[in-house]
Order: C-alpha cells, then sequence, then structure tokens
C-alpha cells in the first residue's frame, strides 16, 4: 500500500543534513582560525546553504523540456554554482574529518554522505508529491439533426413492414385546446413500388430531380445491373428489401438476359 506518512522522515533528513552540513563547515571555520570573525562564519553557513537552494531549484522549478535557455540555466547555470558550493562544503567537512584522525576512507567519503543525503531527501520529496488533477472537461451535447420530410417517411414505412397494424384507439370528442397537429400523410408501398418501376423503365436510371429515395433505389440498381448477385445492405441503403428483392433485382436480372 502507497503511503505519503514516510515524507515526513525526508522533511527531517533534508533540514538534519543541512544542519550537520553548516554544523561542520562553522566547526572547520572555528578550527582553523584562533579568532573567527562573523563574517568568517557567515562564509561557512553559506556554503552548504546555497548547495541546498540550488538542489531545490534543480529538481522544483517546472522547467520546460526542449527550450534551450530552461535547459542552459538549469544543467550549465545552476549545476555549476551548485557544484562549486558543494566542494567548498566538501573540502571544509573533509579538512575538519582530517583534523580528527579519521581515516583516509573516511575524510574522502563522508563529507559526500551529507550533502548526499540531502539530495535525496529532496528527490523523495519531488517524487512524493502530489500532483494537481485537472478536472474533467464537460462535452457540448450535440444537437440533434432534423430528419427531412422524405426520411420520416421512409422510416415510418420500413417500420410498416415489420410491426403488426396499429390498433385504433377508441374515438374521443375532439378538443381544439388540446389537439396536436396530425402528421402529413405518407407515402404508400404501392405508390414508392410504382415509381420504382417507373425508374426501371429508363435505361440511365435517372429519378426525377429532388426525389432522394428514388436516387436511393436507382443507386441499388445501378449496383445488381453491374453484379445480380451483389449483396445489399438495406439499412444501409436505406431501401424496403421487399422492393429490391422482388422488384428491382429480378428485373435486372432479366434485362442482363437479354
Amino acid at each position: 500500500m502507497q503511503s505519503t506518512s514516510g515524507r515526513g522522515w525526508a522533511y527531517v533528513t533534508m533540514l538534519a543534513m543541512l544542519g550537520l552540513s553548516i554544523a561542520g563547515n562553522v566547526a572547520h571555520t572555528a578550527h582553523i582560525n584562533t579568532d573567527p570573525s562573523a563574517r568568517q562564519y557567515v562564509y561557512a553557513i553559506m556554503w552548504p546553504v546555497m548547495v541546498w537552494l540550488g538542489v531545490e531549484m534543480f529538481v522544483r522549478v517546472p522547467w520546460q523540456p526542449g527550450k534551450a535557455a530552461h535547459w542552459l540555466v538549469r544543467w550549465v547555470g545552476i549545476t555549476l554554482v551548485a557544484f562549486i558550493a558543494g566542494l567548498v562544503s566538501y573540502r571544509h567537512l573533509r579538512g575538519l574529518l582530517i583534523a580528527d584522525g579519521e581515516d583516509s576512507i573516511v575524510y574522502n567519503v563522508g563529507p559526500l554522505a551529507v550533502d548526499g543525503l540531502m539530495l535525496m531527501a529532496t528527490l523523495a520529496l519531488l517524487l512524493t508529491r502530489k500532483l494537481p488533477v485537472d478536472a474533467p472537461t464537460a462535452q457540448p451535447i450535440p444537437a440533434s439533426v432534423p430528419l427531412t420530410m422524405e426520411e420520416e417517411l421512409e422510416r415510418f414505412s420500413l417500420a410498416d413492414l415489420t410491426s403488426p397494424a396499429p390498433v385504433s384507439p377508441a374515438p374521443m370528442t375532439h378538443d381544439p385546446a388540446t389537439a396536436k397537429r396530425e402528421r402529413a400523410p405518407r407515402a404508400s408501398n404501392a405508390e414508392r413500388e410504382a415509381k420504382v418501376r417507373a425508374l426501371l423503365a429508363d435505361p440511365e436510371l435517372k429519378p426525377a430531380a429532388g426525389d432522394s429515395t428514388m436516387r436511393r433505389y436507382a443507386r441499388v440498381a445501378r449496383m445488381l445491373r453491374d453484379d445480380p448477385q451483389a449483396d445489399i445492405d438495406h439499412k444501409s441503403e436505406r431501401v424496403v428489401p421487399e422492393i429490391v428483392e422482388q422488384i428491382i433485382r429480378p428485373h435486372m436480372n432479366l434485362e442482363r438476359v437479354r
């Protein structure tokens, strides 16, 4: 289970290593000077503080990748300054350990652990921070596209082929205040079949201008003229299956035989 309670330890470690580095630099100043001045103590304190501030800027500033200026400031400017400050702090701590008679491996490697652990604590805080969650953007509701009169008639005609005839409701008293607008009369299958037969009589299969329904049947007729065995998707073509299979396909097969 992931937990962010350990971030407190990262804060404590970072502050402890910063304080330990400052204390080591101050002790080194007091060791090499018999009567150090306040200015010399300021010098001792500023090196570890500069290392800490350089690390914080390096990892916490939202640098933008791909921009040369950001890359130069981060990897050249801040890195160089932090390295110089870290090198001075390292030599001060190393000199203090040498003066205390520590082994060579201790005074050569030990100072790296102080500033290095401060860097690791900063990175731990960076990697475990909570990122803001963007609120989901509300998607606009698409407006419904009204059907044309021809499409409305075709939709109702297709429904009539598969659904039983509706039962007439009991007569009701006409109330002008609540009366709804009656639907326009739709074309019957017989009228549509008559139009299709007239269309098939035209060798060019050109429907009347503005008749979108007949244009769909003309497209199906041309498909069957080129390939009498073509599989017609009645739903995508928006045509009545019975008209296609009982009128158009037999007619195209007959024309092909002729």
